[in-house]
């Protein structure tokens, strides 16, 4: 929150800002994307290319193998705690055109014809090495409801079971991973990036899985990272003028409180049974992980 100095003179005679125009030190993006998005108790999910899961905790906790912790850009007090993945829409991307085509829609209803859970057929779809967990090779990998992993060159034989498969098996392990950093029971998910556009499908994956509400933003994608680093801006400002001491965020995000819409985009199911079937899952996840993992 600190202002470091005033903006040099290249860029007042290339771009018109006043001299006096101050700088603050600066944050990366998904740092202001959560500025622009969340407070504290909010996850932000970013669906896009990649897939990073992002949110304010109150102490630094993790495993040195998963996920970044890093200090909040908002409060001196909090920390950031951040999941990345690289298997995200490229790789739905790619399964969605190999077993239901090169439709969005049918992806969705691929994943509305199918129980939540999937008749505990689960798997891993990795089309290139993942971060986390540490995956150095592009593989699928699938188990069926009695944890037997099938033959390489075997499939499910059902290609929307293929296509929840795949999107239950990432977002449980988000769910597993965001565990260790303290992520895992959020007040709300707020979903940006290309993927929350479908609520139907992924949307409401994602908000059974976390067993909380799904929210998306008027201001996705980018849009947040510019009013994060805006926020940023003003706070540093506000910092300054009292004596670069730090001042509560709440005072510069009172700014953008009507502009800063959101909508309820799903819930968590109430049907006893289908919430059983994910939480079998979730169960199920660390040691199917570590099977993959052994396989490296």
């Amino acid at each position: 929150h600190e202002v470091v100095g005033n903006v040099h003179e290249y860029f007042v005679r290339r771009y018109g800002f006043r001299r006096d125009c101050r700088v603050v030190a600066f944050s990366g993006d998904n740092p202001c994307t959560l500025v622009g998005l969340g407070m504290v108790n909010d996850v932000v999910a970013s669906l896009g290319t990649s897939t990073t899961l992002f949110a304010h905790v109150g102490k630094a906790q993790g495993r040195a193998d998963v996920g970044h912790v890093l200090r909040s850009p908002m409060d001196p007090e909090l920390y950031m705690a951040m999941l990345c993945y690289r298997n995200g829409g490229v790789t739905r991307q790619r399964f969605r055109d190999q077993f239901v085509g090169a439709s969005w829609e049918a992806f969705d209803r691929a994943l509305e014809a199918t129980p939540p859970g999937n008749q505990g057929r689960f798997g891993f779809y990795f089309a290139k090495p993942e971060i986390v967990p540490a995956v150095h090779r592009a593989c699928v990998v699938r188990f069926d409801a009695d944890d037997r992993e099938l033959e390489e060159t075997e499939d499910f034989g059902d290609p929307n079971a293929e296509i929840r498969a795949m999107v239950e098996g990432h977002f449980v392990a988000m769910h597993a991973h965001a565990r260790s950093l303290g992520l895992d029971r959020p007040t709300r998910v707020i979903a940006t990036g290309g993927g929350s556009r479908s609520k139907a499908g992924m949307l409401q994956v994602l908000a059974d899985v976390f067993d909380t509400d799904v929210y998306v933003s008027a201001q996705s994608g980018a849009n947040a990272a510019a009013v994060g680093a805006a926020l940023r801006a003003a706070h540093g400002v506000t910092c300054e003028r009292h004596e670069q001491s730090y001042v509560p965020f709440s005072t510069v995000q009172a700014f953008v409180k009507q502009s800063d819409k959101l909508t309820l985009a799903a819930r968590p199911t109430h049907n006893a049974e289908h919430r059983a079937a994910i939480r079998a899952l979730c169960d199920r996840y660390a040691r199917l992980e570590s099977r993959v993992l052994r396989k490296q």
